[in-house]
């Protein structure tokens, strides 16, 4: 039977789940633009400000809707311990894709978006012990050789690209092993860096360089609204995640970076150089295949999951037919 118009199915995705993983990828994709109005403000304190606010927000969130489960089980030891690994490799991750909008290094910050996916796949084959299937390993190939393309026309290693890849499949598998709600995770992390993103906007203030109510009020809204930005995209995403299949999760997270290379080449004017498009092809080609292949993989494993308890429900309905006889 057709779903009415207008509606999804329950049983494979939720429509509102869509609409959050759009709405967090385009903030992230977006997010350049915002940081580039605060181009006067160090990078530093910028990120500062971002972990204050969010941690403000997501505390309040938690305090109001789920602080006894938080108490009790967020606050264990290992989960914090955890989630302050998290926190160091998304600070990190923060500062860098800040500093790269200030330098003009958008281009490479979207290139990072790219090769995420593949870097996230490495660290699962590494680290957890995944096995890749054929076609994978030639997806992971072609976006090697793409990756080096891009290199040549860079002139330079893109390192700024490999490290927000790196910082950011980190921080993800770190998040796949905890056990934690998303937004009480939000508030541990946040929670283990406040302290010193406070420290430093002190210091700042002490120094005479900070920029919060020594500017405009514009200023002052903007670097509030870092938080809120940050807190919005990262419940968004978390939302996402467990409402809709884990692989058109994949597929809609290219938003971001496909937006950066806009943003770059017809906003911020940085080169587009022919080498550069030959490279990005190359590994958008990789992408496609890579994604080809986890979906398939994705509908082999329902099939069998669906097979299996057919056969649960015909052993079940043979064992009641003898006990009846």
């Amino acid at each position: 039977m057709r779903a009415p118009l207008g509606t999804c199915p329950v049983a494979t995705m939720s429509c509102y789940g869509v609409l959050a993983a759009v709405l967090a990828y385009s903030i992230w994709g977006l997010s350049a633009l915002y940081w580039s109005l605060l181009a006067h403000v160090k990078p530093e304190q910028l990120v500062s400000h971002r972990i204050v606010w969010c941690f403000v927000i997501v505390l309040s969130i938690v305090a109001a809707t789920q602080w006894k489960s938080f108490r009790s089980y967020a606050l264990l030891w290992p989960n914090i311990r955890l989630h302050a690994v998290a926190a160091t490799l998304l600070a990190t991750n923060w500062w860098l894709f800040v500093w790269s909008v200030h330098a003009g290094y958008v281009v490479q910050a979207c290139l990072g978006g790219y090769i995420l996916p593949l870097v996230t796949v490495l660290l699962g084959v590494v680290v957890m012990g995944e096995r890749l299937r054929k076609w994978q390993i030639v997806a992971i190939c072609l976006a090697g050789i793409g990756v080096l393309v891009i290199s040549i026309g860079f002139g330079v290693i893109p390192w700024l690209s490999f490290a927000l890849a790196l910082t950011d499949g980190a921080y993800g598998l770190i998040k796949k092993k905890s056990t934690v709600a998303s937004i009480e995770g939000v508030v541990i992390e946040t929670g283990t860096l406040v302290l010193p993103a406070v420290g430093y906007l002190v210091f700042a203030e002490v120094q005479g360089v900070g920029a919060y109510g020594h500017g405009t009020v514009v200023t002052n809204v903007l670097l509030m609204g870092g938080g809120v930005l940050a807190t919005t995209s990262l419940i968004s995403f978390a939302y996402a995640v467990h409402h809709m299949p884990l692989t058109l999760v994949g597929v809609l997270r290219y938003i971001t970076p496909t937006i950066q290379v806009f943003l770059a080449v017809y906003v911020y004017r940085e080169p587009f150089t022919p080498v550069n498009i030959v490279g990005f092809v190359l590994l958008w080609a990789a992408l496609i295949l890579f994604t080809s292949q986890s979906y398939f993989k994705h509908q082999e494993q329902l099939k069998e999951e669906a097979h299996s308890s057919l056969l649960a429900i015909a052993s079940m309905e043979e064992a009641v037919v003898h006990k009846a006889t």
